[in-house]
């Protein structure tokens, strides 16, 4: 199994199929790069794919976090380290969800000379509402969602070890499985996907997803999105480089008339509408996805 170590010392995972041309796959909250291979197998003949655990997740849960920079500075960090680990001197990125987040950070702080071309998977640059903007996360309901949120920190910051999960009540516990269950199902579109989802909710088998190990990095991403104001729109500042944004048409994580807005501001994109497909859509249109991977690495390497 392949590790690098980051820059703060700490050994970090990633998976790797293929080879060719270097796409590094990026992935969302809660899940982890294995998520990845059945949708990039098809394509490995062609091209090598690249795809880390984020810290915190899966094969890089024993890696943690500072109190002094956001969740996505320190991914940024490390996306910046995996690439120099890798060699090579231009990749191609495709980041979904909290993964788009990442990669925009990266190319904000980092710039975009090591980047070949970019897409993005159902994420928004502007992640937070403004008087000017109501696109970010949750749309319009973005002060109600946040506001539950808030309240179970709250709760949470209320008792003895907030950061230890197999210490935390087991009715709090419960909670915090029940918003996690509720968030899951609201990332798919079709109705048999989230019944499955909810189901899984009320046998408990959605704690399969929300390790008890990985609570502290669950726990610190919540936080962020809770808490900090997200922009990450500086990244797209003169943009240069092939931008791809993938939506779900029916997401109600990030609207796509939003996705759109964003994409209109770079004379670089072109957007992918993924039609009846939710957030999850990588997963609920494959075929599509499969082919559009494809497509994108085509056009960045022309």
């Amino acid at each position: 199994m392949p590790y690098f170590n980051n820059r703060d010392g700490q050994r970090l995972h990633y998976h790797e199929m293929g080879r060719g041309p270097v796409c590094i796959l990026i992935h969302g909250f809660g899940m982890h790069g294995a998520l990845w291979k059945t949708l990039a197998w098809p394509l490995s003949r062609r091209y090598r794919f690249v795809m880390p655990d984020l810290r915190g997740f899966n094969g890089s849960k024993r890696a943690g976090f500072d109190s002094e920079r956001s969740i996505f500075e320190h991914f940024a960090d490390d996306l910046a380290d995996l690439i120099n680990h890798i060699g090579e001197e231009r990749v191609h990125i495709m980041g979904y969800s909290m993964g788009g987040a990442t990669a925009m950070c990266y190319q904000m702080h980092y710039g975009t000379e090591r980047v070949q071309a970019y897409a993005q998977i159902d994420q928004i640059d502007r992640v937070t509402n403004h008087s000017d903007w109501q696109w970010g996360l949750y749309g319009e309901r973005q002060t109600e969602k946040l506001g539950e949120f808030q309240a179970l920190f709250d709760e949470l910051d209320s008792l003895p070890h907030p950061e230890q999960w197999d210490r935390l009540p087991p009715s709090f516990q419960n909670k915090l499985l029940t918003g996690f269950t509720d968030f899951v199902a609201s990332t798919a579109a079709r109705k048999s996907w989230k019944w499955g989802i909810e189901k899984m909710g009320q046998s408990g088998l959605i704690k399969q997803a929300m390790p008890s190990e990985e609570w502290p990095a669950f726990s610190r991403c919540m936080r962020d999105y809770t808490c900090t104001h997200i922009d990450l729109s500086p990244a797209f500042d003169g943009y240069d480089r092939p931008f791809w944004v993938l939506t779900g048409s029916n997401s109600e994580l990030y609207d796509a008339r939003g996705q759109t807005l964003m994409a209109e501001k770079v004379t670089t994109s072109q957007q992918v509408l993924f039609h009846g497909a939710g957030h999850l859509l990588p997963f609920e249109k494959p075929l599509q996805f499969v082919r559009t991977l494809n497509a994108f690495m085509q056009s960045g390497s022309s």
